[in-house]
């Protein structure tokens, strides 16, 4: 009988070891989040301003869209991982990166696809969208 309470007190334990683990790592993700995306958004603030001079995208600008889109990259594949978390980049930012995306990042990147990119070179990124667009249309 005594051996039946330990493992009863040991399998719940365990099942509280769970629990603490799951609950650490999402705090660990979410305040990864908030360190790492606020220092890229607001790097390029106002993305569009810099990129376009009379309706036209420089090659300054069109250089500043790369670095970008090579941070995104880079972060997207963060989220993709699981070491950021998505829903609270949607919170913070989801209705600006969808603006920029829908507005010229997703016809610069078909034209540098149509130009010889290759297709999977900002895969990630657009992966990324397609979340933050599908979390988007839950909330409405």
């Amino acid at each position: 009988m005594t051996w039946d309470i330990g493992a009863i007190i040991a399998a719940i334990a365990i099942v509280w070891a769970i629990f603490e683990f799951r609950n650490n790592v999402k705090t660990t993700r979410i305040e990864r989040t908030f360190n790492v995306f606020p220092a890229i958004r607001e790097e390029y603030f106002d993305l569009k301003k810099k990129i376009f001079l009379n309706g036209e995208m420089t090659k300054e600008g069109e250089q500043l869209l790369r670095e970008y889109l090579s941070k995104m990259e880079r972060f997207s594949v963060g989220v993709h991982c699981k070491i950021y978390d998505v829903s609270i980049i949607n919170q913070m930012s989801g209705r600006v990166l969808m603006g920029q995306y829908n507005s010229f990042i997703r016809d610069y990147i078909s034209k540098r696809i149509d130009g010889g990119m290759a297709s999977t070179t900002y895969c990630e990124y657009e992966k990324f969208m397609k979340e933050i667009a599908e979390l988007r249309a839950k909330k409405a």
